[in-house]
């Protein structure tokens, strides 16, 4: 398999990505990926797109809204680099700067081979400040790692934490399909949304086949949202699943608590769509 010919391989998996990224060593061997999806601009900007892989990779782009047949490649790798490593003095693992109109869907792909050992690929994307204070330097530029989600809800539940301590708690779920009981290993109070849904992935890929993603809100005393930790009264955690699901993921839910005296809340699962372009 070679980047020339992974677009007519027929031996794949294809599976539902939540950003733009191959685990470390998923394939040890001769393999390769395929992502595509959509970037939805959130401003009018310069853009450009860091990548990294083992062993060799492209980004493909269309620069015409909402039109993959106008893709061209606009980067390509040869050799590979250590895991998420897309950040180098002379950007040489960079795209060329990309003008991007706010709101507007752009499609991308990448393509990725491995010839031996450990493989995967990473992209981030740097934004040129349309607004920057003249004269002011960042002395690190911020590079964001690329995340492909779609506009589709099929499930959302809420975890709410009064006055989140850090301790731990545990939730036991109730599985629709044979009424058992699961438990997740030991969840922080207040930790970033990705760490914090990590116990509950294993339960919905083994049990349901999906992924799912987390988004967390944080408020002060006030009810004002907040991103100092330190003023934190509450915090929020959505539970997003993209799966059609025959059923709601939990019909029941209970907390156990292991080390924390925070208050921990349930909104049950509620089963709808929500459905926005392009699909």
């Amino acid at each position: 398999m070679t980047l020339s010919n992974i677009t007519t391989s027929t031996e794949f998996e294809e599976s539902l990505a939540l950003d733009l990224e191959a685990p470390a060593n998923l394939k040890d061997g001769y393999a390769g990926s395929i992502y595509s999806g959509y970037f939805k601009a959130p401003a009018t900007a310069r853009y450009r797109f860091y990548i990294s892989c083992d062993d060799a990779c492209q980004i493909w782009f269309s620069n015409v809204n909402m039109n993959p047949l106008a893709k061209k490649l606009i980067y390509q790798a040869n050799s590979y680099v250590n895991f998420r490593q897309y950040f180098f003095a002379d950007y040489s693992r960079t795209t060329a700067w990309l003008n991007l109109t706010k709101d507007e869907y752009y499609y991308i792909e990448t393509r990725q081979v491995n010839y031996n050992g450990g493989d995967h690929i990473s992209v981030a994307v740097e934004i040129d400040d349309p607004q920057a204070v003249p004269n002011h330097f960042h002395t690190q530029r911020e590079i964001q790692r690329l995340f492909v989600n779609q506009d589709i809800t099929r499930e959302k539940w809420n975890i709410t934490i009064d006055k989140p301590d850090g301790g731990t708690f545990v939730l036991n779920l109730k599985n629709p399909k044979d009424n058992t009981m699961w438990s997740s290993s030991p969840m922080d109070t207040l930790t970033n949304a990705y760490d914090f849904a990590g116990p509950l992935r294993t339960y919905y890929r083994n049990v349901w086949g999906t992924y799912i993603d987390c988004q967390r809100y944080l408020y002060d005393v006030n009810g004002t949202l907040t991103t100092q930790l330190s003023q934190v009264a509450k915090a929020v955690y959505t539970i997003v699943v993209y799966k059609s699901l025959p059923s709601v993921s939990a019909n029941a839910i209970t907390v156990t608590k292991v080390s924390t005296g925070s208050g921990v809340t349930i909104t049950l699962p509620r089963d709808y769509q929500v459905s926005n372009p392009p699909m």
